[in-house]
């Protein structure tokens, strides 16, 4: 679906959510929109403190912060 895309970190979408097709398939407002999310994440996941709580605290800082790179990487002009 969509048009061809690169490896640059931040999530992939063919769609925006109004539903309109996405031609450019990185919609910035949502990556930086996971960025923040995955931040709240890492602190809901402290408070509660399961016994899977650090593998997921460590995924999702892992991953904000891949997000975060190819913002700053590729979506800056």
């Amino acid at each position: 679906f969509g048009p061809d895309f690169a490896v640059t970190g931040m999530t992939w979408s063919a769609f925006r959510p109004s539903d309109d097709c996405c031609q450019y398939s990185y919609l910035i407002p949502s990556n930086m929109f996971a960025v923040v999310v995955l931040g709240y994440v890492q602190e809901i996941f402290v408070e509660l403190d399961l016994a899977d709580s650090q593998n997921i605290i460590a995924d999702a800082k892992r991953l904000q912060a891949e997000i975060q790179e190819g913002i700053e990487n590729y979506a800056y002009t």
